[in-house]
């Protein structure tokens, strides 16, 4: 009670409201090294890169010249707006002459990624793509769910809005 009020009452109104809507919807992929990779090219040293995939937006790392376990510390975001969506990643043989060689892929679901956790961090093994025999080789690829602040970025006045009615604390 406060000094010189004995027996306080009245309503309060309480509105509690976070300042920003946040929602697993941007993921960072992170293409960290490849190893034992085969040389599929018997003129020329293997030059690998990678295209990682998710939903229709594909990327691409850079190219690392004659390197079966290559470095590649490369990191892409891509804005995710199925929570169904896979991550693909397909490693590349380029070609100087000729067309560019699949190595293989492999494929990881988003469904298995927990919004809140550490993300993934693992050595993947290659699988086949259609029609070629087994691949050799992993990659080192992680994957985190960050958070698109950029579409909350309005002050917070511009955002408030009425509380509901029926939202009071009796005092």
């Amino acid at each position: 009670p406060m000094t010189g009020q004995d027996d306080p009452q009245g309503d309060v109104q309480l509105f509690i409201r976070c300042p920003y809507a946040l929602s697993p919807r941007m993921l960072m992929v992170s293409l960290i090294a490849a190893r034992h990779l085969p040389n599929v090219d018997v003129v020329a040293s293997l030059n690998p890169y990678a295209l990682i995939k998710v939903e229709h937006h594909t990327q691409q790392s850079k190219v690392v010249q004659a390197d079966n376990d290559p470095k590649y510390n490369e990191h892409f975001e891509f804005d995710v707006v199925s929570p169904g969506a896979n991550i693909t990643v397909t490693m590349m043989h380029h070609n100087k002459v000729m067309h560019d060689s699949p190595l293989g892929q492999f494929v990881i679901p988003l469904s298995g990624l927990s919004p809140a956790g550490d993300g993934l961090d693992e050595w993947v093994r290659l699988k086949p793509m259609p029609g070629m025999p087994m691949p050799k080789g992993e990659v080192h690829v992680r994957a985190k769910w960050t958070y698109d602040l950029a579409e909350h970025e309005q002050p917070l006045a511009d955002q408030i809005v009425a509380p509901p009615d029926d939202l009071f604390v009796k005092l």
